[in-house]
Order: structure tokens, then C-alpha cells, then sequence
């Protein structure tokens, strides 16, 4: 097995172990035979895309697109972080179809690329360029060569039948595990029920060590229209805090003043102050006050 297939068989085999899915969905798949495929008709839940963190995330594959939808923080509804292109797909035996994505927009695009690294793409034939790519439809890439490039400087179209790989940070593979393959459309397609959706960075492959498995996943910061933010969580628990505060101080103020007048209860309540900043923990005012305060002091 070549060291990149065994690498992302090794990868997705890893993720394969965090990603449970709750109930299988239909997949629909056109094929072209030698079970390449053409399109993909599909939703499925995911809770990350590589190493980004998708709040109650879904995938959408609908012919040679492929849609991630998320919900970000301080929204309440699914939004389209993400949007793509299917460059290939096959289906391997039984039980997966696997496939290589990009994605070209979306909220969370400049999450992928933060470093604008370059892109590469490898034909079938064993040519390699080197350079970014400009624009894609639902046939062909259109790549821009860098100065240093085997043809610097020009734009090129390239079929994605004749594409082997795109190395780039916003290019994925994707691997779905399916079960109950039935043939369609006299063997020119196939219907099946899909399991889970996983994504691997092909960067992972670029460097050794620049894609953990083990990493935490995170969600990127969006910059729609409603995720401005608010109170940081910490301040939100201390509104809460203060509120609890302001509902029990009556109950906790009235068995003093009740059993010790109003001039008594404010030496106690002084005294309770002193005492609960010098321990820097909370003492409950009421209770085995002789214990707790020592004697209340007298008018």
C-alpha cells in the first residue's frame, strides 16, 4: 500500500473511532463505471470537518456540491459555513465511498487557508504544478501557476478526470462508511444507507506531524451577522451568581433582623462581613450563630 494511502487509511480508521453517528441516512451515488463517481445525494451529521469544530453540524453533497452547515455561537439556527465541489469520488468494495473535495466559500474559509500556503495539483499523467487556484466549476479547476512554476505565471484548465490530487489547505478527503448497497439504474448507480462522514486535510500529507489526529477540534470564529457576541461566558456566571446572590440575601437578612432588632443586626451582619473577608470563604449567617460569630454583640 503506498505511504499516503496507508497514512489516510490510518488517519480516517482514528476518526472513524470519535465519530458516532445516531442513525444511518440514504445515500444516492452516480457512478461513470469502475465505480468512479459522478454525483452524490446526501445528508449527513458531523461533529467536525478535520480539526474544525461544527456545532450541530451537517453535511449536504447534492450532485458535484458539497455544502458544511454549522450553528455558530450566539446563533440559534444552522448556517452555510462552507461550500465546495466534489473533484472525485469511488466507491471501494462494499462499504465506503471516499472522494476528494475543495471548498472555495463560506464564513469559515480563511480558517483553512490562514497561512495562504500554495497549492499544488497532480495529474494522472505525473505532471505537478505548483501555484493556487482561482476558480472551479462542476467539471474542470482553473490554476493559476506561481513564478517557479513549471509554466509560471499562466492559467490552466484541468479536468478533474485528469486530476491524481490537489494539495491545499482547503482541499479534503472525504471518507463515508455505507451499509446496504443496492445497485440502481442498471449498475450505473447506487443507493445505500451512510453512516458518518469523515474529512482528513490533504496538507496532511504535505508534512509530517502537521495534522494530529489527537488535536482538539475548534470552532473557528464566525464573522456572520448576529455572532458580534455578547458577555463572555465567566461574566454571564457572574450575573447569574449576583442574581442568585440578590434572591437569598432577604432570606438571609430576615431570621437576623427578626431575632435581633435592627441595631443588633447591623453589628452582627458588620462583624459576619470581617469575619467572612479574613477566611476568604462564605459562612452561613444563621444557623449555630454561637458557633459560627461568637456572641452577638449588645445595643
Amino acid at each position: 500500500m503506498p505511504n499516503q494511502a496507508k497514512s489516510l487509511f490510518l488517519i480516517t480508521t482514528a476518526f472513524f473511532a470519535s465519530v458516532s453517528p445516531a442513525w444511518s441516512v440514504p445515500l444516492n451515488m452516480v457512478t461513470a463505471g469502475n465505480d468512479v463517481g459522478q454525483s452524490i445525494e446526501t445528508r449527513i451529521d458531523t461533529e467536525k470537518m478535520g480539526l474544525i469544530l461544527l456545532r450541530n453540524g451537517l453535511v449536504k453533497m447534492q450532485g458535484k456540491n458539497i455544502t458544511v452547515h454549522s450553528v455558530p455561537e450566539w446563533l440559534f439556527d444552522r448556517q452555510k459555513v462552507l461550500s465546495g465541489k466534489m473533484i472525485s469520488s469511488k466507491f471501494g468494495g462494499t462499504s465506503t465511498i471516499s472522494g476528494l473535495v475543495y471548498f472555495f466559500e463560506g464564513d469559515y474559509l480563511s480558517h483553512l487557508d490562514k497561512q495562504r500556503n500554495k497549492d499544488s495539483i497532480t495529474l494522472t499523467d505525473g505532471r505537478v504544478f505548483t501555484g493556487k487556484v482561482s476558480s472551479i466549476n462542476d467539471q474542470s479547476i482553473t490554476f493559476r501557476t506561481l513564478p517557479g512554476g513549471k509554466i509560471a505565471g499562466t492559467s490552466q484548465d484541468f479536468k478533474f478526470s485528469d486530476i491524481k490530487l490537489l494539495d491545499s489547505p482547503r482541499a479534503y478527503f472525504f471518507t463515508i462508511p455505507v451499509s446496504d448497497v443496492k445497485l440502481t439504474d442498471g449498475a450505473s448507480g447506487l443507493a445505500a444507507d451512510a453512516k458518518a462522514i469523515t474529512f482528513v486535510p490533504t496538507g496532511a500529507f504535505r508534512k509530517t506531524g502537521w495534522f494530529n489526529q489527537k488535536a482538539k477540534a475548534i470552532e473557528p470564529k464566525s464573522t456572520l451577522p448576529g455572532t458580534e457576541g455578547g458577555p463572555t461566558k465567566a461574566q454571564i456566571a457572574t450575573l447569574v451568581m449576583l442574581d442568585i446572590i440578590n434572591d437569598i440575601s432577604p432570606a438571609i437578612i430576615a431570621p437576623i433582623v427578626g431575632a435581633y432588632g435592627s441595631s443588633s443586626a447591623n453589628k452582627y451582619l458588620q462583624q459576619f462581613n470581617i469575619q467572612q473577608n479574613a477566611s476568604g470563604a462564605p459562612v452561613f449567617p444563621y444557623g449555630r450563630v454561637g458557633e459560627l460569630l461568637g456572641p452577638v454583640p449588645q445595643n
